[in-house]
């Protein structure tokens, strides 16, 4: 008999993996860190500079990967926090 925790476990780590599981916790990431860019900036100590926030991606294609930074913020100080 197989323990049920452990069924639950492998089906979990399975289900992590499928491409729309990962495509929905990409977005809901993103989603959080903008829905918290206060608090974000407020552990930062940033919270007083004006900033623009955005994501920033770059589309892989025959010579590099595509990859994607989920929460850039350009400080009017200059400052670039990723």
């Amino acid at each position: 008999m197989v323990n049920s925790s452990k069924r639950s476990k492998s089906i979990w780590q399975a289900l992590t993996q499928t491409p729309s599981w990962l495509s929905w916790s990409g977005l809901a990431f993103e989603n959080l860190c903008l829905l918290h860019i206060d608090e974000i900036k407020k552990q930062l100590k940033i919270e007083g500079i004006f900033t623009s926030e955005s994501i920033w991606y770059h589309k892989g294609n025959d010579e590099m990967f595509g990859t994607q930074i989920d929460l850039v913020i350009d400080g009017a100080d200059k400052i670039i926090n990723i």
